[in-house]
C-alpha cells in the first residue's frame, strides 16, 4: 500500500512531503542564533504555548518565535511593563493560558493584549540568596505554585492578582523555607523537595492532605541540587544525579526507585524533558550527547548521537530539550543557540527536471498537480506542457504543443466522469485530452456548437455533481459548460454560460476567478482576485457575496481570494492575500475565523489549501509551506531548511496521493 504523501506546487519544482517519512540515521537540523535575531545564544528553556508559538528563555532576554520571525523581550528600567530580569529560568502556562516567566529576580505574567508583563517577587529581599532561588510549577487546579528559599511557598490567586502564602499540614516552618524543587503530579497532587533531600507529597481535596514524606538523604551519593521533576501521561518522577555518575529515579506514584548507570556520560546530565512517547524522556548532557530515557516497563537508555552528530562532535553543552510534535524537537544550548530537528528523517524529496526514462519532469516550474484514479500524476508545467508520471518511477509521458496541446504553460487540470482530462492553459480557450485515444480537443474550435465563445487563462477547473464543467479564468470571469458526445464521436457544446463582472447587478465583483469549489449539488463557491468570495446558487443563478467587513467575523480578511477548500466537516477554508479564513457552512448567518502571521503562519499570502486524512489543513504561501493542526490551532511551518528547494510558492493546487 502506498504511503500518503502531499503533492505541493512550488515555483521551481515539484516537492513531495511524506506524512509517514521513515526515520533516517541523521535528522535534519536548523540552527537559530543571535545572527537570526535571538537576544542571546545561551538558551535556558523552551516552551510552546497554547497558541502554538515557541518561546526561548535565554541568559539575556525572552524570545518569541512564530516560525518565521523572532520578537525579543528584555527588562527596561523606563518601562514598568517590561521583564523584571534578563536571565530567564523557566516558562510555564496555567489553565487560563497565562504564560509565566521565571527569572533570576522575580516571576512575570505575560499580558498578550498589551505585550507587557506583570511582575511579582522582584522586590523580595530573599530573591538574591541563591542564583536559582525561585522555583515554580503548575500544580493542583492548574494554578501556579512558587517556592522562594528563606521565604516559603506561595500560590497565585487570580482574584487578587497576587501570590498568597501556602499553608500545608504537618509541614515545619524550616521546611517551608528550604524547598528547592516542586512539581504538580495529577490534577490534585503537589510534590516538594527540600535542600536536605526530603520529598513531601500532598493531595488537594477541599484542603491539602499529606500523602507521604520520605527522607532521601540516607542515600549519601545523591546531589539534590541537581534534580529534575519529570512527568509523563501516567506518572511523575524525581530524577536526581548520582555523584559518581548516573541517575537515581523515584516514581512518585508507586514509590519505586531505579538506578541508571548505563553510560559514563550520565554524570554530566544537564536536562531531562518529556518525550511524546509514554514514559519516555529526552536526556541532554554537558558534552552534547542526547539520550532517549525509558522508564516503563523497564528502564533503559538509547543513545541518539547518530541522529544529531553535530551536537556531540562539537561538544555542545545542552541546557534544555522540548519536543513539540511527533516529528519536531528543539534543543537549547549554551552559546550555540537553538537547534530544531525534524526527527522523522528528511520530510521532503523533490521531483526535478531530468530524463523522462527516470520518471523526472520535463520542466522545473510547476503550476498544477492532479492525481487520477489509476494513480498517475498529471503535472502542469510552465514550459513542457502536461507531464504524466505513472506510479513506480516508470518513464514520464509529456504532452505539449508537439503532440496536440495548445500551449506549453498549463495552469490547471481536472478529470470528468469519462476520464477525459480538462486542461487550463496560459492562453485562449481550454484543452481536453481524451485518454482512451490520446487525442486532444481544443475549445471552442473542435466542439460542435463551439461558435465564437471567447475566454482563456483558466486557473481553476471544477466538475460538479452533475458533470457540468466550471472554469475560473483570469480576465474572463467564470465559464460554465455542458458537453456531450454524439453518435459520430464528436463532442458537442450543449450549454455555455459566462458569469462576468457586474458591480451593480447580481454578478461577479471581479473577472479574475482563481478558485471554484463545490459545497454540495447546486451550490458553488468562487474566489476572485479583488472581488472577494461568492456563493453561487446554480438553481436560481443568485450570488451571495462576502468582502472585507468592519467586523471581521462577518467578512473576509482580504478581498483577494486565491484558493478555496471544502472539508467533509462542512468547513470552507479561504486563502487570501491577507491571511487564511475559515467558514462553518453548517450555521447561518455565516461567521469567519481568521489566521495570519500573528497566529504563526509563515506568510499571509495563501496560494493553495488542502486537507489531509487527519483533518489538518495544509497551505502554501510566499514564505513556505504550513500545516495547521486544527485540533490545537497550531501551525508547523516548513521552508528551505526543511528540504524544500524553494520557499516561494505559486498559485496552483495540491493533491493527496
Amino acid at each position: 500500500m502506498l504511503r500518503p504523501v502531499i503533492l505541493i506546487v512550488l515555483t521551481y519544482l515539484l516537492a513531495v512531503f511524506s506524512l509517514n517519512a521513515s526515520t533516517g540515521s541523521k535528522w535534519i537540523p536548523m540552527n537559530l542564533s543571535n545572527e537570526d535575531g535571538l537576544s542571546n545564544s545561551a538558551i535556558t528553556c523552551i516552551y510552546q504555548d497554547s497558541e502554538g508559538l515557541i518561546w526561548f528563555g535565554s541568559w539575556d532576554g525572552l524570545n518569541r518565535y512564530d516560525g518565521t520571525n523572532i520578537r525579543v523581550f528584555k527588562p527596561d528600567i523606563f518601562d514598568k511593563g517590561s521583564l523584571s530580569n534578563n536571565v530567564i529560568r523557566n516558562l510555564l502556562e496555567d489553565k487560563h493560558k497565562n504564560l509565566w516567566v521565571v527569572t533570576n529576580e522575580g516571576i512575570n505574567r505575560f499580558l498578550s493584549n498589551t505585550m507587557t508583563f506583570a511582575s511579582y517577587f522582584s522586590g523580595n529581599k530573599y530573591m538574591r540568596v541563591l542564583e536559582q532561588n525561585l522555583k515554580a510549577c503548575i500544580g493542583p487546579d492548574s494554578i501556579l505554585y512558587v517556592s522562594l528559599i528563606r521565604f516559603g511557598l506561595s500560590y497565585y490567586d487570580e482574584i487578587t492578582d497576587d501570590f498568597k502564602l501556602l499553608t500545608l499540614p504537618d509541614f515545619s516552618d524550616s521546611d517551608y523555607k528550604k524547598i528547592i524543587g516542586l512539581s504538580g503530579g495529577n490534577r490534585s497532587t503537589l510534590f516538594l523537595l527540600s535542600q536536605e533531600g526530603k520529598i513531601f507529597a500532598y493531595t488537594k481535596k477541599v484542603r491539602f492532605e499529606k500523602l507521604f514524606e520520605e527522607d532521601l538523604s540516607i542515600y549519601h551519593d545523591l546531589n539534590f541540587e541537581k534534580h529534575w521533576f519529570i512527568r509523563s501521561n501516567r506518572n511523575t518522577y524525581l530524577a536526581i544525579a548520582i555523584e559518581s555518575g548516573g541517575l537515581d529515579v523515584l516514581n512518585l506514584e508507586t514509590r519505586e526507585r531505579v538506578r541508571i548507570r548505563e553510560n559514563d556520560d550520565l554524570f554530566s546530565v544537564t536536562t531531562i524533558n518529556l518525550a511524546l512517547e509514554s514514559d519516555q524522556f529526552w536526556v541532554g548532557t554537558d558534552g552534547g550527547s542526547v539520550y532517549k530515557l525509558s522508564l516503563e516497563p523497564s528502564p533503559g537508555l538509547l543513545p541518539m548521537d547518530a541522529n544529531m552528530p553535530d551536537l556531540s562532535s562539537k561538544k555542545v553543552k545542552i541546557w534544555t530539550i522540548s519536543q513539540t510534535s511527533d516529528d519536531l524537537l528543539w534543543i537549547g544550548t549554551d552559546g550555540n543557540g537553538v537547534y530544531r530537528y525534524i526527527i522523522q528523517g528528511k520530510p521532503f524529496f523533490n521531483i526535478k527536471k531530468g530524463n523522462s526514462e527516470s520518471g523526472l519532469l520535463g520542466h522545473n516550474i510547476v503550476r498544477s498537480v492532479f492525481k487520477d484514479r489509476e494513480g498517475n500524476l498529471w503535472v502542469g508545467t510552465r514550459g513542457d506542457g502536461l507531464n504524466m508520471l505513472p506510479p513506480g518511477n516508470r518513464p514520464r509521458v509529456s504532452y505539449n504543443v508537439n503532440n496536440g496541446l495548445s500551449n506549453n504553460a498549463v495552469l490547471s487540470v481536472n478529470m470528468d466522469a469519462r476520464d477525459n482530462l480538462w486542461i487550463g492553459v496560459d492562453g485562449e480557450g481550454v484543452d481536453m485530452l481524451e485518454q482512451s485515444t490520446g487525442k486532444f480537443f481544443h475549445f471552442p474550435e473542435d466542439f460542435v456548437n463551439g461558435g465564437n465563445q471567447e475566454f482563456g487563462y483558466v486557473y481553476s477547473i471544477c466538475i460538479d455533481a452533475y458533470g457540468s464543467i466550471w472554469l475560473g479564468t483570469s480576465g474572463y470571469g467564470a465559464v460554465n459548460m455542458d458537453v456531450s458526445r454524439n453518435s459520430s464521436g464528436r463532442y458537442v457544446l450543449e450549454k455555455f454560460r459566462q458569469l462576468r463582472f457586474d458591480p451593480t447587478g447580481d454578478g461577479l465583483r471581479s473577472d479574475i476567478v482563481y478558485s471554484i469549489v463545490e459545497e454540495r449539488p447546486n451550490v458553488l463557491w468562487l474566489g476572485t482576485r479583488g472581488g472577494g468570495l461568492h456563493r453561487l446558487n446554480t438553481l436560481n443563478n443568485s450570488f451571495e457575496i462576502f468582502g472585507v467587513a468592519d467586523d471581521y467575523k462577518n467578512g473576509l480578511i482580504n478581498d483577494g481570494v486565491l484558493s478555496l477548500c471544502v472539508c467533509s466537516n462542512q468547513q470552507l477554508w479561504v486563502g487570501t492575500s491577507g491571511g487564511l479564513s475559515v467558514l462553518n457552512l453548517s450555521y447561518k448567518p455565516y461567521q469567519f475565523r481568521h489566521y495570519t502571521e500573528r497566529n504563526g503562519m509563515p506568510n499571509n499570502t495563501v496560494h493553495g489549501i488542502m486537507h489531509d486524512a487527519a483533518g489538518d489543513i495544509w497551505i502554501s504561501t510566499n514564505s513556505g509551506l504550513a500545516r495547521l493542526k486544527t485540533s490545537e490551532g497550531n501551525f508547523m511551518n516548513f521552508n528551505k531548511t526543511d528540504g524544500l528547494q524553494n520557499s516561494e510558492f505559486t498559485d496552483g493546487r495540491f493533491d493527496l496521493v
